[in-house]
């Protein structure tokens, strides 16, 4: 058991450098399917932690277990003092982290998928000034606004 999770937690910080590095290329490309990727391998970056805290904690139970059959003396095994401490409280906030991180770039990639939406006017009638239009979105020269706006023009 102590392999196991020797292996486990030492992987799950792989992934986060690896998540890391791919998350920025990510934000700065721009691409969906690498933001997906990004926030899957956060999340299976959670799923290692947190198979390497279960497996911690398992094998300081029977670490205990086996501390009790080998002390059998009640005064000895008063001495023995067992407790996670701060290792077990970062494990839980590097979970949590690694929870977050994914569900936020999976939210990011979600935002990028979706469609475009056109402008719309103000309360005032007026042409609306936000939009959310992106790169080599559909983009209105300033006649076509002009013949919206007036209809379009007549020779004569």
């Amino acid at each position: 058991m102590h392999g196991t999770f020797v292996v486990l937690l030492p992987l799950s910080l792989i992934l986060m450098v690896f998540g890391g590095m791919t998350g920025f290329l990510s934000f700065l490309l721009g691409a969906c399917p690498l933001l997906l990727l990004t926030g899957t391998l956060f999340l299976f970056g959670a799923l290692v932690t947190l198979a390497g805290i279960s497996v911690y904690i398992a094998y300081s139970a029977a670490a205990f277990q086996e501390a009790l059959c080998l002390l059998e003396e009640k005064v000895l095994l008063e001495q023995v003092d067992i407790h996670f401490g701060w290792s077990l409280a970062l494990g839980w906030v590097s979970l949590l982290a690694e929870l977050l991180t994914g569900a936020a770039f999976l939210a990011a990639a979600r935002v990028l998928s979706l469609p475009l939406l056109p402008e719309l006017p103000s309360e005032s009638g007026e042409r609306g000034t936000r939009s959310r239009r992106r790169w080599g979105g559909l983009r209105r020269s300033a006649r076509q606004s002009a013949e919206e706006e007036t209809g379009p023009e007549r020779p004569g």
